[in-house]
């Protein structure tokens, strides 16, 4: 049974049930705990968590702490993402295998965990998405936990957006819809976080854009594309930093096809799963190059913007 979770707070600005008071002890004995409940969980103690019996013996032992942030504001979650399991590899994914159990045992009972920002005014799903390398199954789990609340926190500042694009396309689409969501009461959305370009001047629709030789999602890649344009087309025309628009971006990173002339003796004909992938990745650049001339169309006082850029390449 999921226990009461408190209102969403700002930052840094924890409701009584998750202060590190005197009551708990000294400041830094919240931080203890936490990694003494992530040594019994590494064990193998609490591995029937997802089971009533093992929920009920956890929270009779450690409910008291799970509420508690430590004396940087860290919760537990924090500290799920920020100290990785130790070991050989198969140590590792055994531990990492009872970490997801706690971690979803977290995000289910105390969903409220996942909108607290720590003194570094970062949250856990902020924090597992710098990390997503380490801790995509659980940035995965995260983000489909998330308030719409708390992804609209998630997208008003940072490259989490971009990042998710490329390591975590899968939870996209989600994050896109909660946002939108989050921001239903407002007269106009705000499309900020898709025009805002990462260290390389990318925008998330460059990212988006990209051209990937992997066959897996590329109908999905081709939805995400049109999505993000009807979002926020001004992102068309931001160009990163080497002077390429989304579009331009796409054709510099198109792989070289090869044309050399093959015997007729080893032709094979072509498979129907490339001919649908040929017909997605066509779908995604004539996306970009269509909306790009409709764009001009529309914004006729951005053609001599665009000349000028050219030209300065």
């Amino acid at each position: 049974m999921r226990s009461s979770s408190p209102v969403l707070l700002p930052a840094k600005k924890l409701p009584p049930e998750y202060t590190n008071e005197d009551d708990v002890g000294e400041e830094d004995a919240i931080a203890a705990k936490h990694d003494d409940i992530l040594e019994e969980v590494d064990q193998g103690n609490f591995k029937d968590l997802g089971e009533t019996g093992g929920r009920e013996r956890f929270e009779s032992k450690w409910g008291e702490y799970l509420r508690h942030a430590d004396k940087d504001q860290n919760t537990l979650l924090h500290t799920i993402m920020n100290n990785g399991p130790s070991g050989n590899a198969n140590k590792r994914a055994t531990k990492k295998r009872y970490r997801k159990l706690l971690m979803l045992y977290l995000i289910r009972n105390y969903p409220a965990l996942l909108s607290l920002s720590n003194n570094n005014e970062e949250t856990a799903i902020e924090m597992a998405i710098r990390r997503v390398e380490f801790h995509a199954e659980y940035t995965e789990e995260m983000v489909e936990s998330a308030s719409a609340k708390c992804i609209l926190k998630l997208l008003q500042g940072g490259t989490s957006l971009h990042i998710l694009i490329e390591k975590v396309p899968r939870v996209v689409q989600f994050v896109l819809d909660k946002y939108k969501e989050a921001q239903a009461e407002t007269k106009e959305l705000d499309r900020k976080p898709f025009q805002r370009p990462d260290s390389d001047g990318n925008t998330p629709l460059h990212i988006a854009a990209k051209y990937s030789s992997s066959k897996e999602g590329l109908k999905e890649q081709a939805s995400l594309v049109k999505c993000l344009i009807h979002l926020c087309k001004d992102a068309l025309h931001h160009y990163n930093k080497q002077n390429l628009s989304p579009y331009l971006y796409r054709q510099t990173t198109l792989t070289e096809v090869d044309t050399k002339p093959t015997s007729p003796a080893i032709i094979k004909p072509v498979p129907k799963r490339d001919e649908e992938d040929a017909k997605e990745q066509k779908e995604i650049c004539m996306s970009l190059k269509y909306w790009s001339m409709r764009y001009f169309y529309d914004r006729p006082d951005m053609i001599k913007k665009a000349l000028f850029t050219s030209r300065s390449r």
